[in-house]
């Protein structure tokens, strides 16, 4: 986890919905491929 003092929540929060997003994306991605 990060620090209070270091990095804003602000950044950290988008970040993490984004590394989220690319996750279940690229999931998506390889099943759709899987179905093809």
């Amino acid at each position: 986890h990060f620090r209070r003092a270091g990095v804003p929540r602000v950044i950290v929060t988008p970040v993490k919905w984004c590394a989220r997003a690319a996750v279940l994306g690229t999931g998506a991605f390889f099943v759709a491929l899987g179905f093809v």
